[in-house]
């Protein structure tokens, strides 16, 4: 029931590992359009359409591309003509292609440039990995990135491939993404609410046992509500 709100879905691979190539479901492309206002792109996002959510999301900021025409976004998975890895290095996870033209198809030759960095969040795996690089011009290239539990945030100054790698010449080791435990915050919250339940049922019973005030004995007049008390003064005078 709570799938997809707490549990994040499975990793979908171009080439699964051996013991998930029968539950493996292949990763999905994306595509969006960027409107242009006075010679510059507005503000938008492109994400790849995987069910259970995007594996890919990438944000465009206001006037990132310089033209008079609609901006044409597309996210592909490579699954069958990824380029090579870089040396001492292996694929961690799918390589992404991200394009952007104007037009009816993309031109690899003459790539629309980019005036401002492209920030996109790459899902990572649960393998380990210790680096992050973008292909364009026939090479791989470094890059920005930070990662935060499965998710990696990439800096990109071009546009071209993007992929998460095990490089064995790095002096940083490789690292599995760290694991965000949504039971135990599910489980958290079900704790709070069921203190607060239980916190608020006692202070209705209080109020329900709380003596309503003194009981009068017969003959007895009813004790005055509060209010100011009256002197000899604020008595009426006999005439």
């Amino acid at each position: 029931m709570f799938e997809g709100a707490f549990i994040p879905a499975p990793y979908k691979y171009c080439s699964p590992p051996s013991n998930l190539a029968s539950s493996n479901v292949q990763p999905s492309s994306g595509k969006a359009d960027l409107q242009v206002l006075n010679g510059a792109s507005k503000l938008g996002t492109a994400e790849t359409a995987d069910p259970g959510g995007a594996q890919v999301v990438a944000f465009f900021a206001q006037g990132v591309f310089k033209t008079d025409q609609t901006v044409h976004l597309t996210i592909t998975p490579r699954c069958h003509d990824a380029p090579d890895p870089p040396p001492h290095s292996t694929l961690v996870g799918n390589d992404y292609l991200i394009e952007a033209y104007t037009g009816s198809s993309p031109d690899p030759a003459n790539p629309l440039p980019l005036q401002t960095p492209a920030q996109v969040l790459l899902r990572a795996p649960p393998i380990p990995y210790n680096t992050a690089r973008e292909y364009y011009a026939g090479a791989w290239h470094e890059t920005t990135f930070g990662a935060q539990t499965d998710i990696v945030n990439l800096t990109l100054d071009r546009l071209g491939d993007i992929a998460l790698f095990d490089d064995t010449s790095l002096k940083t080791p490789p690292k599995a993404p760290p694991s965000f435990n949504y039971t135990a915050i599910f489980e958290a919250v079900l704790t709070i609410v069921a203190i607060l339940i239980v916190a608020a049922g006692i202070i209705a019973q209080r109020r329900r046992t709380r003596p309503a005030g003194r009981p009068t004995r017969p003959g007895q007049r009813a004790a005055r509500p509060d209010g100011p008390k009256r002197t000899r003064k604020d008595l009426p005078r006999r005439r």
